[in-house]
C-alpha cells in the first residue's frame, strides 16, 4: 500500500511502519481560519458597516418624553423606616379597590409606595399589573398630593378590565388622604 505522505514513505523505507514513530513536519504558517478580515464572508458586512443601535427616537416613543414626567427614585419610598413611619401615622382611607395611608414629609413633592402582597396575587404578573396602574395614576397626578408620603395598599385584586374603575377611585382616595393628613397634622 502506497501512502501520499512524503515523511511515512521515508519512514517505510527505513524499517518504520507505524505512524507514532513520524516526527512532526512544520508546514508552511498559514492564518488561522477563524480570523477575520483575509477569510471573512465577502457577503456578510463588517462590523463597521452594521447600522447603530441608537439613534434619534420615533416621534411617538417614551424615550422621546424622558424628562417631562418621570417616576423617579426621589417620587418613591425607599427604606423600610420611610414605609414604617407612614404606617405608624395611621392616617388611611378606604376604598373599594385600594386603601391609601399618608403621612406629611418636609419635601416639596409627593412620595408614593405600593404594596401588594402575595397573599392577595399569588401570580407576579397579576401584582405588576396592579403596581403599575397605581404608579401610573400617580405620576400623572402627583402635583395635587404635593409634601405627602403615600401608601398604596390593594385590598383586592384587579386587571387591565379594572383600570378604569381604580383609576378613578385612587384618584379620589388621594383627594380625601390629603385633606385627612392636613387636618390631623394640625391638630
Amino acid at each position: 500500500m502506497k501512502s501520499s505522505n512524503p515523511t511515512f514513505n521515508s519512514f517505510r523505507s527505513v524499517g518504520v511502519t507505524h505512524e507514532t514513530h513520524v516526527s512532526t513536519v512544520r508546514g508552511s504558517s498559514q492564518a488561522h481560519p477563524w480570523l477575520s478580515r483575509p477569510y471573512e464572508n465577502p457577503w456578510r458586512p463588517c462590523r463597521d458597516c452594521r447600522t447603530p443601535r441608537q439613534g434619534p427616537s420615533p416621534s411617538g416613543s417614551l424615550s422621546g418624553l424622558r424628562g417631562l414626567s418621570r417616576f423617579g427614585r426621589d417620587k418613591r419610598l425607599l427604606k423600610t423606616d420611610e414605609f414604617s413611619s407612614v404606617f405608624n401615622f395611621r392616617c388611611s382611607v378606604r376604598g373599594e379597590y385600594l386603601q391609601v395611608l399618608g403621612k406629611r414629609n418636609d419635601l416639596p413633592q409627593a412620595r408614593l409606595g405600593v404594596v401588594v402582597s402575595k397573599k392577595l396575587a399569588k401570580q407576579a404578573v397579576r401584582r405588576n399589573t396592579m403596581k403599575r396602574i397605581v404608579r401610573e395614576t400617580f405620576r400623572l397626578n402627583d402635583g395635587e398630593l404635593g409634601g405627602l408620603d403615600v401608601i398604596v395598599w390593594p385590598r383586592q385584586v384587579f386587571g387591565h378590565e379594572e383600570a378604569a374603575a381604580v383609576r378613578t377611585e385612587l384618584l379620589e382616595l388621594f383627594r380625601r388622604i390629603r385633606r385627612k393628613c392636613r387636618a390631623s397634622s394640625s391638630s
